[in-house]
C-alpha cells in the first residue's frame, strides 16, 4: 500500500460513525435446483431432495427467504412480464436470498453453505454507510431568525461553467427546472418536513428510517441539492420540479440496499433516476474511517439491481465512494470469499456492466466560502481537480463538487433548535456530488420531455457526461491521470437550435377560364300535314230493263300525301372561343432570415429543437426554394 495512502488512512478517523443495518449473507442458489423457501421451509419445484440445505441452515438457527421479492415465482413472472431488454440484460433475482442468522455466525455458516450442492455463491457483505465525507458538525446554536436568508448565492455549484453546471440556464428553457422527472434516493433517512423540502415530495416509499441524527442530516442535505423548492429563501434545488422519493435501507431484514434498487426500479420508467447513496468498505478496507470504501456494484447482489434497474431504462446515478482507490487497482479482479465462480470485477467494464453512472468527487474553486484547502487533508483547493479522498479510475463517469456544498441540513450555516430551519455550508464527500449529476439529468430529462425528445437511455445518460461538460484538472499529487470524469455543463447538454420561419410557397398557375360556347340547337322536326282518306267505293246504280246494267265508274283514284316541309335544322353552333390566359407573375418570394442568435446561446426561438433528433437543419442551409415558372 503507498505510504500517502496510509497517512490518508489516518486522517480518515475523524470521519462521522453512522448507525449501520448490520451486515448481511446472502446466498445465491442453483438456477436447477428449483429452490423455494418460505416460512414453511424449504422445498424444491424440481423435485430435488433439499433435506441436507435445510438442516445447515436449521444446525445454526438460521432461516432463508427470497431477496428480492415475496416469492421466487413471482419475481420470475415480474421479469417475465417485462419486455425484451431494450438497455441491458435482465439479471435473474429469483435465485437470490437471504439468510438470517445471528452476526457471530455468518461467517461460519455462508461457509457451510457454500459447499452444498444447491449452492452457487455464499458471501457476508460489509454494512453500507453514506459516501459522506466530513467531521461531525454541530449545529450552530444561536436560534434561526423569523426568516430564512437567501442562501443560493452561496451555492455556487449552480452557476456558469466551469465554476458550476449552469442549472440557472437550464431554468430558462422548457421542462429545464425537472417537471415530469420522477427521482428516489436510496440511503437511511431523511426529514421532509424541513421548510425547504415542502414541494414536488412523494416521502419514504419503502423501508423504515433510521431515527440516527447522522443519516438524516445526510439525506437531508442530499435531497436539498437537487429538490431544494423554488422560493425566495433557503436554497434552490437544481431540478426543483422533479419529484422526489425515497426508500430506506433500514426496516428490518426484508431490507437492505440491493432490495431498495430492486424496489426503487420497479417504482419508476424509462429515463427516470435512481440515486444510490451508499458505499462499502472493498478489500483494502482498514477500518481506520472510510479508506478503501467502494461503489456498491462490486458485490454480485447489488450489480444484479442495478442492472435490473437499467435493463428497465432507469438511470442509476451510484457513489463512486470515498476510500482513495484506484478503481483499476488489479486487487479488485479478485473476488472475495463465497463469489460465484463466474464472477468478473464491475470496474472493468470490458468484463461486465451495471450500467450505472459512477460519480466522482472533485475540488471546488479556490476561495469557495472564503477556504482554500481541503478540510482534514490540507491540500490546496483546484477547481475540477480530484478530492484527496474519492474513488478513481476509468470505470469513473463524472465529477461533482466534493467539498464546500451549501444545502438543506445539518445547522452549521443556520442552526438553533429547529432542524426544520437547518442549513449547511460544508457538505461533502462522493455523497455531495452524486446529488449535482442526478440534478443535471433531471434538467435534461425534463428538456427532452417538453420539448418531445426521448428522454435519455442510461448508456446515453453516461456517454454525454463522459463527452462534455468542464474538464477535470491537476493538482499536487493528483493528475488528470486519477480520472473522476468532467463537471457537467448543462449549456452544453441543453442547447437549442434556432430554425428559420419557412420561405412562403411560391405562387401557384394562374387557372385559364374559357367562356364556354352555347350548346348546338336540337334538330328541327319534319312536320307532316295527313292526306286525305281515299275516297269511299262508288255505289253501283242498276235501272230494272232488259239491258244490262252499265259498268260502275271506276274508284277515285288514291289520294297524294302531301307534306309540308318543317324547317330547315338551327343553323351551326359558333365555334368554342376562350380569350388567352393571363400571363403567371408572381413577386420573388422572400429569403428565409432569422436574426442573430443571442450571445451565450439562445433563450427559445421560433422552434426549439434537439440538436439529437433534428433531421432537417440541412435543408434550411440550401436557402428557399426556387420561383416555379
Amino acid at each position: 500500500m503507498p505510504k500517502r495512502k496510509r497517512k490518508s488512512a489516518k486522517k480518515q478517523v475523524a470521519a462521522i460513525k453512522f448507525e449501520t443495518a448490520g451486515r448481511e449473507l446472502v446466498v445465491i442458489a442453483r438456477a436447477e435446483a428449483g429452490l423455494r423457501a418460505s416460512a414453511a421451509g424449504l422445498a424444491s419445484v424440481a423435485e430435488l431432495d433439499v433435506s441436507p440445505l435445510a438442516q445447515i441452515l436449521a444446525s445454526e438457527g438460521a432461516t432463508m427467504r427470497p431477496l428480492f421479492g415475496v416469492s421466487e415465482d413471482r419475481i420470475a413472472h415480474e421479469i417475465m412480464a417485462m419486455p425484451s431488454a431494450a438497455y441491458a440484460e435482465i439479471p435473474d433475482l429469483s435465485v437470490y436470498y437471504r439468510v438470517d442468522a445471528p452476526e457471530s455466525k455468518l461467517d461460519r455458516l455462508a461457509a457451510k453453505l457454500r459447499k452444498s450442492k444447491f449452492v452457487t455463491a455464499a458471501y457476508v457483505k460489509p454494512p453500507a454507510e453514506p459516501a459522506q465525507f466530513q467531521l461531525s458538525i454541530a449545529a450552530a446554536p444561536e436560534e434561526a431568525p423569523p426568516s430564512s436568508p437567501d442562501f443560493t448565492s452561496r451555492q455556487q455549484y449552480l452557476d456558469a461553467a466551469p465554476v458550476g453546471i449552469d442549472a440557472q440556464y437550464a431554468w430558462t428553457q422548457p421542462g429545464g427546472g425537472g417537471a415530469g422527472v420522477k427521482i428516489i434516493d436510496v440511503e437511511g433517512a431523511w426529514n421532509f418536513s424541513h421548510e425547504d423540502l415542502l414541494l414536488n415530495q412523494g416521502g419514504v416509499v419503502g423501508g423504515t428510517p433510521t431515527t440516527d441524527p447522522h443519516w438524516r442530516n445526510h439525506g437531508t442535505a442530499v435531497a436539498g441539492e437537487f429538490s431544494g423548492d423554488r422560493n425566495t429563501f433557503g436554497i434552490t434545488g437544481i431540478c426543483p420540479d422533479a419529484n422526489l422519493r425515497a426508500i430506506s435501507v433500514f426496516g428490518g431484514s426484508a431490507w437492505g440496499s440491493a432490495p431498495a434498487i430492486r424496489q426503487a426500479a420497479t417504482m419508476l420508467g424509462p429515463g427516470d433516476i435512481i440515486l444510490i447513496e451508499l458505499h462499502r468498505g472493498g478489500p483494502r478496507a482498514t477500518g481506520s474511517g472510510q479508506f478503501g470504501y467502494i461503489a456498491i456494484e462490486w458485490w454480485p447482489d447489488d450489480f444484479a439491481a442495478i442492472q435490473f434497474a437499467t435493463s428497465k431504462g432507469v438511470i442509476v446515478v451510484e457513489a463512486a465512494g470515498n476510500g482513495e482507490q484506484n478503481l483499476d487497482d488489479p486487487v479488485y479482479n479478485n473476488p472475495a470469499a463465497g463469489f460465484p465462480s463466474d464472477w468478473t470485477n464491475p470496474f472493468n467494464r470490458a468484463n461486465r456492466d451495471s450500467g450505472a453512472i459512477l460519480a466522482g468527487a472533485g475540488n471546488p474553486p479556490v476561495g469557495t466560502h472564503g477556504r482554500n484547502t481541503e478540510p482534514i487533508y490540507g491540500q490546496p483547493y483546484v477547481d475540477r481537480a480530484r478530492c484527496s479522498f474519492s474513488n478513481y479510475g476509468t470505470a469513473v463517469d463524472v465529477q461533482g463538487w466534493g467539498w464546500e456544498v451549501t444545502s438543506t441540513g445539518y445547522g452549521d450555516l443556520q442552526g438553533g433548535s429547529n432542524e426544520n430551519l437547518y442549513y449547511t455550508d460544508t457538505f461533502s464527500g462522493t455523497s455531495s456530488a452524486s446529488p449535482i449529476i442526478v440534478g443535471t439529468l433531471g434538467c435534461v430529462q425534463g428538456w427532452r420531455r417538453a420539448t418531445g425528445a426521448t428522454p435519455w437511455t442510461p448508456a446515453q445518460a453516461r456517454n454525454y457526461l463522459r463527452t462534455t461538460g468542464s474538464p477535470q484538472q491537476a493538482a499536487p499529487s493528483r493528475p488528470v491521470s486519477q480520472r473522476v470524469g468532467n463537471r457537467p455543463d448543462l449549456r452544453q447538454l441543453i442547447k437549442p437550435v434556432i430554425i428559420c420561419a419557412p420561405a412562403p410557397k411560391p405562387c401557384v398557375p394562374a387557372p385559364i377560364i374559357c367562356k364556354v360556347a352555347p350548346k348546338p340547337c336540337p334538330p328541327a322536326p319534319i312536320i307532316c300535314k295527313v292526306a286525305p282518306k281515299p275516297c269511299p267505293p262508288a255505289p253501283i246504280i242498276c235501272k230494272l230493263g232488259p239491258k244490262p246494267c252499265p259498268v260502275a265508274p271506276k274508284l277515285c283514284p288514291p289520294a297524294p300525301i302531301v307534306c309540308a316541309a318543317g324547317p330547315k335544322s338551327c343553323p351551326t353552333a359558333p365555334k368554342l372561343i376562350c380569350p388567352p390566359a393571363p400571363k403567371l407573375v408572381c413577386p420573388p418570394a422572400p429569403l428565409a432570415s432569422c436574426p442573430p442568435a443571442p450571445k451565450g446561446g439562445c433563450i427559445g426561438g421560433p422552434m426549439i429543437v434537439d440538436p439529437i433528433d433534428i433531421k432537417d437543419v440541412r435543408e434550411i442551409k440550401k436557402g428557399p426554394r426556387k420561383r416555379r415558372k
